[in-house]
């Protein structure tokens, strides 16, 4: 990996993840209030209603938000001021015929899900159209660089949320319905907002042909398609807990998952990053140079990754108590092992993006499908065996495959992957987890040693991880002496 490259690399992470972390920071705190205010029910019934959302959002989308992005700030056929409206007119009107669809079937589908549901089914609307607005305005902050009015409304959204809750826990007013009524207000709030902050005048053009519509859905629906996979692989499962279990158990699962799906977050940062520099290294024919960073970054992750891991399964009953409280700690082992899982899907999320960058735009799509096929197939095969570890398994399963798959891909494009070395730190946990578990240990202060010890082997047998740590110390130390 070049010095370059790397600096680059370091620098635009950094910026890109600032406003995520503090976002996702507040959100913690916000659900640390959550989880003491009200019970592991409701708790479910919550979670359940944001992952409906978050899906109405995406079969509504159709693929049009990340379109709006590449037409805006790069496509030369149409003006910048020509993408905005034809865009919202389809988003309005698809989110709308949803919402009216949602409302029909709402009556057989809901009550299949959560019965406390059923009685907040006209908020769904409002939640539903404005979040996906809400989504679009991002977008629109990313595709003009309006980066700082981007964090400074995800931060103010954030503080927002944290306020009315705390002051609706204080109150002993803390309950599912408040909660939703909660989140109604801060996403039309937040549209608002955006709406102020955006130059719509710069943005908005009367000049509409048809033409312009055709491109615009010629390009989303290969997207389209591929969100609807990565949210059944991703997402889903927590919709079929519901479905063959009870919201108790949806409460325990997502209370598990929040950690790993905050750092999914901070990954996507870095791989705004990521993918146009080795997308870069292959328009430019350097195809070693492409190597040498998929790999290094495959290393890198996979040793920092592997200390988190490390410390999830070491701590997880403390670090479950300190966020959720002590109610949440049966599923301590659940939140480790779904810690390990995100592990694997950053691997596979870097071969993938490795490969479309390298011009194999259908493989994504291919590993994604059968992705899909064996999250949703294993958790309906073992949720009612295992309960909620057996949707854990079928994404160990499923990250695995896909990993094997885009290596198997990769190998075929002749695109070299040290395997072995990325996965060294793996091999080095699995044998201290091991070790960790045969002695049964519990005492803090042998557990401490024990991540000292895991984090010296890789200092000491890893060289990549110590240049490495090098080179980024070496950029923060340049960068805060300019």
């Amino acid at each position: 990996m070049t010095d370059n490259i790397f600096r680059r690399i370091i620098k635009g992470s950094a910026t890109t993840t600032f406003g995520t972390g503090i976002s996702m920071l507040l959100h913690f705190v916000s659900i640390m209030i959550i989880t003491r205010g009200i019970s592991k029910e409701e708790f479910g019934s919550y979670a359940l209603i944001m992952i409906l959302t978050n899906f109405i959002n995406i079969l509504g989308s159709l693929g049009l938000d990340i379109t709006l992005v590449k037409f805006i700030s790069g496509d030369e056929k149409y003006k910048k001021n020509e993408i905005l409206l034809p865009v919202a007119i389809v988003k309005l009107f698809s989110i709308i015929f949803l919402s009216i669809l949602f409302l029909l079937l709402s009556g057989i589908i809901i009550p299949l899900i959560s019965e406390h549901l059923t009685e907040l089914i006209f908020y769904f609307p409002i939640l539903f159209i404005f979040s996906s607005f809400r989504d679009l305005g991002y977008k629109v902050f990313q595709s003009v660089n309006l980066y700082r009015k981007y964090v400074t409304v995800q931060i103010s959204s954030a503080l927002l949320r944290i306020g009315i809750i705390l002051a609706l826990y204080l109150t002993n007013n803390l309950n599912l319905r408040n909660l939703v009524l909660t989140e109604m207000c801060l996403v039309v709030l937040t549209v608002t907002l955006q709406f102020i902050l955006i130059p719509i005048k710069k943005l908005i053009s009367r000049n509409m042909g048809s033409k312009i519509f055709r491109d615009l859905l010629n390009f989303s629906v290969p997207l389209y398609f591929n969100n609807i996979f990565t949210f059944m692989y991703g997402r889903v499962n927590l919709i079929i807990i519901g479905l063959l279990l009870n919201p108790v158990s949806v409460g325990l699962y997502d209370a598990a998952a929040k950690i790993p799906q905050a750092l999914k977050k901070l990954f996507n940062s870095f791989i705004v990053v990521y993918f146009p520099n080795i997308s870069m290294l292959y328009s430019y024919g350097n195809k070693n140079k492409a190597e040498e960073l998929i790999n290094g970054t495959l290393l890198g992750f996979s040793t920092i990754l592997n200390i988190i891991i490390l410390i999830s399964f070491l701590f997880n009953s403390e670090i479950i108590t300190l966020i959720f409280s002590a109610k949440y700690t049966e599923v301590s082992i659940v939140f480790s092992l779904l810690m390990l899982n995100f592990s694997f899907r950053v691997y596979a999320n870097i071969l993938g993006y490795s490969i479309l960058a390298a011009g194999f735009s259908k493989v994504p799509m291919k590993v994604n499908i059968v992705s899909s096929l064996i999250s949703v197939g294993g958790s309906f095969l073992l949720i009612p065996k295992l309960g909620i570890i057996g949707v854990v398994i079928a994404l160990l399963v499923m990250n695995s495959v896909a990993q094997l798959s885009y290596i198997f891909y990769l190998a075929q494009a002749v695109i070299k992957i040290a395997v072995k070395k990325y996965l060294v730190p793996t091999f080095l946990l699995a044998a201290t987890l091991s070790i960790y578990y045969v002695m049964n240990i519990e005492e803090i202060l042998i557990k401490i040693v024990i991540l000292i010890t895991f984090i010296l082997v890789l200092w000491l047998f890893v060289k990549d991880f110590r240049e490495m740590t090098y080179k980024i110390i070496a950029v923060i130390s340049k960068k805060k002496t300019l």
